[in-house]
């Protein structure tokens, strides 16, 4: 049987979430390591200290460690590492991983990276792991590769209470360009013109030229900041749907979030968005940038929210504890870890 560590340096919330679950299903099998947040949390061994994944002085911090953490990979005869979440901390220890002839496999959620401000960081680090590093990968989409892929599905969410709709629609998370938030300029306009009376909100920290018009908009409501859990919970909790008007696409955690309260979706056909929406049953698929055919499955929905709140709720087996669990068991053994 082969020896494996899973290691998570990200502290992205959603991303840290993923890993925490699987520590907690397979802390008995796999030696787990995590970034100083994560350590504390969860009583597994640190392998990086920086609190941002980018060239600062913590960086250097992390190269050091990578030479206690690979003396500990060694110590226990690690076979195989998954580095669960793309991190440049991976680096250091990677490369020295591969002195040692440890295989690696690479998590990728990116595969193609999105326009915006870690664009050409994450393009860079991709096409590093690619031809110096990565033995295999774990990709949560379909894509193309010389190298062996597990193809997953993105789950690990906890179902939430349910609740009915309060008027509006809702565009969450983080604001970037390839998020197509120029699109609903032209949704609300053209909600505002048929006489819709529900609203669209808008709730995520982040920079786009389309939020100065969008704000004064009659139907819009603009919250341009970092919104705390409680509080994107109650949004949830109030949308008739969840909105992705994206340009482009890996999947998505948004979709995931909204599921878990038993919430339609809207989006675009993008990239591999169509794997997690069921056209019709738990969401609805528009061909990208159809505004009328938009606003037509917006109504749709709202028509009938009750079956399609129904539809998501059984859908949602698919994404998840048990569902996460079952995957990773099932990647465990197919690695020989099992």
């Amino acid at each position: 049987m082969n020896k494996l560590s899973i290691i998570c340096n990200s502290n992205n919330p959603d991303l840290a979430m993923y890993f925490s679950n699987k520590v907690k299903a397979f802390n008995s099998n796999v030696y787990f390591l995590g970034n100083k947040q994560l350590s504390k949390q969860l009583h597994i061994d640190c392998s990086s200290v920086s609190k941002v994944s980018g060239l600062t002085i913590w960086f250097i911090a992390d190269c050091f460690l990578a030479l206690l953490c690979i003396l500990k990979l060694l110590i226990r005869k690690i076979d195989v590492v998954i580095f669960d979440t793309a991190h440049i901390s991976n680096i250091p220890l990677a490369i020295l991983c591969k002195l040692f002839r440890v295989k690696l496999i690479f998590t990728v959620h990116d595969w193609n990276p999105h326009e915006g401000t870690q664009e050409k960081n994450v393009r860079l680090y991709n096409k590093f792991v690619d031809r110096f590093l990565a033995d295999e990968y774990i990709t949560f989409s379909k894509v193309k590769s010389r190298l062996k892929v597990h193809q997953l599905q993105l789950s690990g969410f906890t179902k939430k209470s349910v609740s009915q709709p309060q008027g509006y629609y809702l565009f969450f998370g983080r604001i970037e360009p390839y998020k197509g938030l120029k699109h609903l300029i032209k949704i609300a306009k053209s909600m505002h013109e048929q006489g819709l009376s529900e609203k669209i909100i808008i709730a995520g920290k982040g920079t786009d030229s389309a939020i100065k018009e969008l704000s004064n908009l009659p139907n819009v409501v603009m919250m341009n900041h970092f919104i705390a859990d409680d509080e994107l919970e109650k949004l949830v909790q109030g949308a008739i749907a969840t909105l992705l008007p994206y340009d482009s696409a890996t999947q998505s955690g948004v979709i995931l979030h909204s599921y878990s309260y038993s919430k339609p979706v809207v989006a675009f056909d993008v990239g591999a968005l169509h794997e997690y929406i069921k056209d019709g049953i738990n969401g609805m698929l528009v061909e990208h940038g159809n505004i009328y055919d938009f606003i037509e499955k917006l109504k749709i929905i709202r028509n009938d929210y009750n079956n399609f709140e129904i539809n998501v709720s059984k859908e949602f087996k698919h994404y998840d504890k048990p569902a996460l669990e079952k995957q990773y068991r099932e990647l465990l053994q197919n690695l020989k870890i099992l």
